[in-house]
């Protein structure tokens, strides 16, 4: 009875074992060998006696103790090795972690790179276009410029044909002459033969008519002179003509730049602008404010503006005539508007008149502002053409 409860025992701890190695996959294999080696502990070799009857013998403990002190360093290894293999397989994850991310930033920069270059080809597309636009409008200015030379070239061929005729004209004179000559010497040949006095009149005839022949000849010599001088004049002039051009050309380029600058639009602010401009007692002018967007418009200006004294009776006075005419605008339109916009309006119709009565007494306006910009925009179209015309002769 008590071997057969022993072995029962045994039996059930074994099965016991047994199932917990199923249960744990990883360590199946260490609990399997444990339970065969408790199963060799705990039963011998001998299964029966000679009657028939299970004969259980127990092995020594220290055997036992032996053997499951050498299977737990045997563990102890594969568990190190196991935490090996995890740090080893950490490590490789985390290359690959940083593989990916170096790869995420790669993709970023190649999406930000494609997007740079569809902005680079978007812009070089408008470029195109502009070339375009302007490559029509330079080709419009050249067809004004050949109609210009054109003209020129039949002046200058009117000028060429005239001085032929009159170089004919007078090569003609002088074969004419020469053939009077040569009349007038046969017949001093044949009067030879006449008288002393018949010979001596026709001596003097004759140094009449080589006299009148030497006159003939200054005449022709000056008139190749003269023709001279007239290509010579025609040159200087059609020189002269350039230079003015190239002059008015600089001086419409710089007077479209200030125009421009004075028709940029004033910036609106909700409060009022303080603009400073230093004025001392010994200042005979004060410098302009500029012609940048942040000043107003009816006070844009690039030179430098002359003080004069004005007392207060005047000052006062114009102060009044200003907003008397202001009353009178909004009388006459039936609204109300600023004082910035009755300054602008009156600045520039005042401009504009002094700029007429100028141009019809010197014949051209004193200041760049107060031309108006459709004047400037023809004047210097009319430059380049002129410019543009000099340069192809």
């Amino acid at each position: 009875m008590r071997c057969s409860a022993k072995r029962k025992c045994s039996h059930d701890g074994l099965q016991l074992l047994g199932e917990l190695g199923a249960a744990c996959r990883q360590f199946a294999r260490p609990l399997e060998s444990i339970r065969a080696e408790l199963a060799r502990a705990v039963f011998s070799g001998y299964y029966t006696s000679d009657d028939g009857s299970l004969q259980l013998k127990q092995l020594p403990y220290f055997a036992v103790v032996h053997r499951l002190e050498t299977e737990k360093e045997h563990l102890l290894r594969e568990a190190e090795g196991l935490r090996a293999a995890m740090q080893k397989s950490k490590a490789e994850n985390e290359t690959v972690e940083a593989k990916v991310e170096e790869a995420e930033i790669q993709i970023e920069q190649m999406r930000k790179d494609e997007s740079a270059a569809a902005a680079r080809a978007s812009s070089a597309a408008q470029a195109a276009k502009d070339a375009q636009v302007e490559a029509a409008a330079a080709k419009e200015e050249m067809k004004a410029s050949r109609r210009d030379l054109l003209k020129l070239r039949n002046e200058d061929n009117a000028l060429r044909a005239l001085f032929s005729l009159t170089r004919t004209k007078l090569e003609q004179q002088a074969a004419s002459s020469e053939q009077q000559i040569a009349e007038l010497e046969a017949r001093i040949a044949a009067m030879q033969s006449s008288a002393a006095a018949e010979a001596e009149a026709a001596r003097e005839q004759i140094k009449s008519l080589g006299s009148q022949l030497q006159a003939a000849l200054d005449r022709l010599e000056a008139a190749r002179k003269q023709a001279d001088a007239l290509a010579e004049r025609h040159s200087a002039q059609l020189a002269e003509q350039r230079h003015e051009a190239a002059a008015q050309l600089r001086a419409c380029e710089a007077q479209l730049g200030v125009a421009a600058a004075l028709l940029l639009p004033d910036i609106p602010v909700a409060g009022p602008i303080t603009l400073r401009v230093a004025v001392t007692p010994m200042c005979s002018y004060v410098s302009g404010l500029g012609l940048h967007a942040h000043v107003p418009r009816f006070l844009r200006w690039a030179g430098n503006l002359a003080l004069h004294d004005i007392s207060r009776e005047d000052f006062l006075s114009q102060i009044s005539s200003i907003w008397s005419a202001k009353a009178d605008l909004e009388g006459r339109q039936g609204a109300l508007i600023s004082l910035q916009a009755f300054l602008h309006q009156k600045f520039w119709s005042s401009a504009e008149q002094e700029q007429l009565s100028q141009s019809a007494t010197a014949g051209e306006g004193s200041t760049p502002a107060a031309i108006p910009a459709s004047i400037l925009s023809s004047h210097h179209a009319r430059a380049a053409q002129v410019k543009a015309t000099l340069d192809a002769k």
